[in-house]
C-alpha cells in the first residue's frame, strides 16, 4: 500500500481518502445509518401490545424486500479509468470492507440454521410485562472490568437460568471457568452498542450475562469449526480452527485496541450467537432475524457502491440507496398513521 501511495499525487490521494473511510469507520457509519432507518419502525408500533413484535418483524421484512429489489440507475462505466496503480490502491482500501460484509452474510445465514437445532426457552418473555422483573433483568448491574467478580458472586443463579433456558446442567464452578470467554463476548456487545468505552462503565445487565453464557455454552456443545472468509478465495485454501481457540484467554481486552488478535469472523459468530440467544430468551427470534436480514441487504448495496473505481459514481449510488430508504420509512410511517386514524 505504501509503495502504491508513492505513485499517486498528494491531491488525488487526499481525495481518495476523503471518499474511502477505513473499514472500521465504514462499519460504524453504516451501523448508525441502519439504526436510523429501523428506529422509526420500533417507535411506530410501540403501543401495539401483544402484536407489537409481529408488526415490527413483518414491517422490517417488507422494508428489506423493497430495498433488496431496488435498483438505482446503473453506475456509469469508467470511461476514463484511472491508472492501474490507482485502481489497485482503491481496491485494496475497499477489500477489508468486502471481506466483512461477505463474512457477516455467511455467518448470519449459516448460524441461524445451526442454532435452530438448539432449543432456548423464552425464559424472560413474561418478565417484560412485569416492571419489577423486567428491571431486574434489564437494569445494568456490572461492567466489563467487574464481570469476573459478578459471575462468581452470581454463579448459582446464572447456572440455574442457563439450565432453565436450555436444559444443560451447569455447575457454578463452570460459570467461573468460562468467565474469560464470556467477557470477550460481552465486550463485543458493549463495543457494538457504544464503541470503545471505559471498562468501568456499568452497562451490562443480568440478561446480557445469561445470553453471553449461552453463546459460550452452546459453542462448547457443538464445537463449531471456524474458517475465515476472504473474497475470492476458495474454501479449500483456508485453514480450519476451533472457534473458541481464537479468543485467547491469556490476553486481555485492552490489548484488542492495540492488536486485534481475535479474527473478525470468530468474534462476529459469537456475537451473533449472543444476539440470537438474547432474542430467544425474550421470544423475539423472528424479529432479530428480520433485523439481521435488513443489515445484510443494506450492506450488500454498500459493497456495490464501494466496488466502483469512480469515486463520485460510488458516492451517488450510496446516496440514492439512502434516499430510497428514507422515502421507504416515510411511506411506512404514513401508512401506519392512516391505519391508526
Amino acid at each position: 500500500m505504501s509503495t502504491l501511495e508513492l505513485e499517486i499525487n498528494d491531491e488525488r490521494l487526499k481525495h481518495i481518502h476523503i471518499n474511502k473511510s477505513t473499514p472500521s469507520k465504514l462499519i460504524e457509519i453504516y451501523a448508525k445509518k441502519i439504526m436510523e432507518f429501523i428506529a422509526p419502525i420500533y417507535e411506530i408500533f410501540k403501543d401495539d401490545g401483544e402484536y407489537r413484535d409481529w408488526y415490527i418483524t413483518t414491517t422490517i421484512r417488507f422494508a428489506s424486500s423493497e430495498i433488496e429489489s431496488y435498483r438505482p440507475s446503473p453506475l456509469p462505466a469508467n470511461t476514463e479509468a484511472g491508472p492501474i496503480h490507482e485502481r489497485l490502491y482503491i481496491y485494496l482500501l475497499t477489500l477489508p470492507f468486502l471481506h466483512f460484509v461477505g463474512e457477516y452474510q455467511r455467518i448470519v445465514e449459516s448460524e441461524n440454521e445451526e442454532l435452530s437445532k438448539y432449543q432456548i426457552e423464552p425464559l424472560f418473555t413474561q418478565a417484560l410485562s412485569s416492571p419489577s422483573e423486567g428491571d431486574a433483568l434489564l437494569r445494568p448491574v456490572t461492567s466489563l472490568a467487574a464481570i469476573h467478580s459478578f459471575l462468581q458472586t452470581n454463579a448459582n443463579e446464572l447456572a440455574r437460568l442457563v439450565h432453565q433456558a436450555t436444559g444443560y446442567e451447569l455447575r457454578s464452578s463452570e460459570i467461573t471457568n468460562i468467565a474469560d470467554e464470556t467477557q470477550k463476548v460481552l465486550h463485543a456487545y458493549v463495543f457494538h452498542e457504544w464503541h470503545r468505552t471505559d471498562h468501568d462503565v456499568v452497562n451490562i445487565s443480568m440478561a446480557d450475562c445469561v445470553a453471553a453464557l449461552l453463546a459460550i455454552t452452546i459453542q462448547k456443545k457443538i464445537k463449531t469449526k471456524y474458517t475465515p472468509y476472504w473474497k475470492g478465495q476458495s474454501s479449500s485454501e483456508k485453514t480450519v480452527f476451533r472457534l473458541l481457540s481464537h479468543l485467547d484467554t491469556s490476553r486481555d481486552i485492552e490489548e484488542l485496541y492495540e492488536e486485534d488478535y481475535i479474527p473478525q469472523g470468530a468474534m462476529l459468530t459469537l456475537y451473533h450467537r449472543y444476539c440470537i440467544a438474547y432474542a430467544l430468551l425474550f421470544g423475539r427470534s423472528n424479529r432479530m432475524e428480520a433485523f439481521m436480514r435488513f443489515q445484510i441487504v443494506y450492506l450488500k448495496h454498500m459493497t456495490i457502491a464501494h466496488s466502483h473505481f469512480d469515486l463520485e459514481a460510488g458516492n451517488e449510488y450510496e446516496t440514492n440507496i439512502n434516499m430510497f430508504c428514507e422515502y421507504l420509512i416515510q411511506y411506512i410511517e404514513d401508512q401506519a398513521t392512516s391505519r391508526a386514524m
